[in-house]
């Protein structure tokens, strides 16, 4: 019985749908990593409560990347579900990208059954296999199981659903041509909401429609062209302000590369990655990568070599656009959607999640070539599509299980970018983690053997020396971080810490106060210095900043506990059972909450 063409659609994104679910099954215990602490567990203003106007308006403009207010609210409903869970935010981000493949898949039928392309018995295993291709890809795991990088697929999503429901309106398919374009114009809006290199879409709507819809029509070009590049630069502009040189060499004074250094170094950087969509086995694949600096177009010379295969490449973009439409139009797609990080914004140098976006006409217009002559699929295709396909994901789930074990993961990226000093560092950290305290110093030691001004691995070498009991060793260190950046005001925590496990709760006292008085939402400060207030018998000072601290992350329920056990020794048992039910409400096997709750019942209020 053969299926209908709409039957074969919704067994397609069927595929889609399971296919990427279970391949990311693995990654929804992963952990936070890295930026995620900045942006998820240590920013207050996505601590929602209650949904409610003004809580996602904080959520939107007042967390740390303020110019992606869509992502920020997304993560904030995330925490409103599930708190601090990463499952949540994995399980979150899986659905973008599932639907970042499905609305793929549909761009692609739409775009390769049209008039211009005109593949009428092929744009179903073309679009399906490209899609899938696309979504097991292991090049595309950043964007996905690093929590952070939602910020980039969510952009990619509505940027992909932008460009599907323009490519609808115009191939006059959709019946309300209107309420698509405006579907295209609000979706538009969301990827520049959710990262700021979505600017680029009006340049490639305007690319869409002059491929696939005007037919190369020079005319149409001359006027739309110029309006589209405008677009895109007011957009630009908008987010970044006006490149002048002055700010623009300014900006890079903190790095270990200029801005010249930079622009010659990523000629190189757009050319390996496609090296990562080739052959993109686990153990290439990174957070970090080693990437020699650039300083001239012979040093190194790959650096000319970069340059002139990146000019025939726009070359053959150009040559091969009226009999070769796909692969043209994937050659500046390719390239012009690594432009905005790739060129003079100052930026880290490599991260594999900026090829998300990039890479997805790559696969369409090697099929469509092959095909193009072609009146049936030959069975060597699908056989080759599908072990590859296999093979991607075999990969993926692979790369992914590194990213669920910190120490796999950490020790990934000091194999692969082994005079990286962020690797090392981090790598210390988790070894530290794990207890091992003499690799945990040999590796932070490594990273300032590398980067001798790294302040971050002074802080971490003096966390290590800390949990050691070397406590000299450890403010030695915390005092360097300091010395190097003044306003580094978390290090007074480390210092408050060290001098709590002294048994100086004076000296103690003094830091974790220095570090509220630069950052009065800081909970582990507010929280260790109630501790303090509480030890020493200032207990209603201690329950005020208790209080604050349940205020600010209200889900956590060791912060309760210690408000409860404040409420309990001053006389207030009403509120201490309150909080204790809370707990318990929050963490039902807390043994301990149980059994202060039940010494309490009892006893009469306050």
């Amino acid at each position: 019985m053969k299926l209908t063409i709409k039957q074969q659609h919704l067994l397609s994104l069927a595929l889609l749908i399971v296919t990427g679910f279970l391949l990311y099954a693995n990654t929804l215990d992963a952990p936070f990593y890295l930026d995620d602490d900045r942006h998820i567990r240590q920013n207050p203003h996505i601590r929602l409560t209650e949904i409610t106007w003004q809580g996602l308006k904080e959520a939107a403009f007042k967390s740390p990347s303020k110019n992606r207010p869509v992502a920020n609210i997304s993560l904030a409903l995330n925490y409103y579900i599930d708190g601090y869970h990463p499952r949540g935010y994995h399980l979150f981000n899986i659905s973008i990208h599932v639907l970042t493949a499905v609305f793929l898949y549909l761009l692609l039928c739409t775009t390769l059954s049209g008039p211009i392309l005109r593949h009428k018995s092929h744009y179903l295993f073309i679009g399906l296999s490209s899609a899938l291709f696309w979504l097991v890809h292991p090049l595309n795991t950043q964007s996905v199981t690093y929590i952070i990088q939602r910020m980039n697929s969510l952009a990619a999503l509505f940027f992909v659903l932008s460009l599907y429901l323009y490519a609808r309106a115009r191939s006059g398919e959709g019946k309300n041509q209107i309420l698509l374009l405006i579907g295209s114009g609000l979706a538009g809006l969301l990827a520049m909401g959710s990262k700021e290199n979505a600017a680029s879409l009006p340049f490639f709507i305007a690319l869409y429609e002059w491929y696939f819809v005007q037919d190369l029509k020079r005319t149409w070009l001359y006027k739309a062209i110029p309006i589209a590049i405008f677009l895109a630069a007011l957009l630009f502009f908008f987010y970044l302000g006006a490149p002048s040189p002055e700010r623009l060499t300014s900006s890079f004074a903190h790095r270990d590369f200029n801005l010249q250094q930079r622009l010659l170094t990523e000629l190189r950087v757009v050319l390996f990655y496609l090296t990562l969509f080739v052959f993109p086995t686990p153990g290439r694949l990174s957070l970090e990568h080693d990437f020699v600096i650039s300083h001239s177009l012979l040093s190194p010379p790959t650096t000319l070599c970069a340059a002139i295969i990146l000019s025939a490449m726009i070359v053959a973009a150009v040559l091969t656009a009226k009999k070769h439409r796909l692969i043209s139009f994937a050659l500046l797609w390719y390239l012009g959607n690594l432009l905005i990080e790739s060129s003079f914004v100052n930026l880290e140098i490599i991260f594999e999640h900026r090829t998300y976006v990039p890479i997805m006409f790559i696969c369409p217009a090697l099929l469509a070539l092959l095909l193009k002559r072609r009146p049936t699929i030959p069975l060597g295709a699908k056989v080759t599509m599908s072990g590859l396909i296999i093979i991607l994901s075999i990969f993926t789930y692979a790369r992914n299980e590194d990213w669920r074990s910190p120490m796999k993961f950490w020790q990934s990226c000091v194999n692969v970018a082994p005079n990286n000093a962020r690797s090392h560092n981090n790598y210390g950290v988790v070894l530290r983690d794990n207890k091992l305290f003499a690799q945990s110093i040999e590796e932070i030691q490594k990273a300032l053997i590398l980067k001798p001004d790294f302040v971050n691995a002074h802080v971490n070498l003096g966390n290590t020396y800390l949990e050691k009991g070397d406590f000299q060793q450890a403010i030695l260190h915390f005092e360097k971080a300091l010395a190097m950046k003044p306003d580094y005001y978390d290090v007074y925590s480390n210092l408050g810490n060290t001098y709590v496990k002294m048994g100086r709760f004076d000296q103690a006292e003094k830091y974790f106060k220095k570090n509220l008085a630069a950052n009065p939402k800081n909970l582990e400060a507010m929280v260790n210095l109630a501790a303090i207030l509480a030890r020493n018998n200032k207990t209603y000072e201690a329950i005020a900043l208790f209080e604050k601290a349940r205020d600010l992350s209200p889900k956590n329920p060791d912060i309760r506990f210690n408000l409860a056990m404040a409420y309990s020794a001053s006389g207030m048992t009403g509120k201490a059972i309150n909080e204790f039910q809370n707990v318990l409400r929050l963490n039902p096997n807390d043994l301990w909450a149980q059994r202060y709750l039940q010494r309490l019942v009892n006893q009469p209020t306050d």
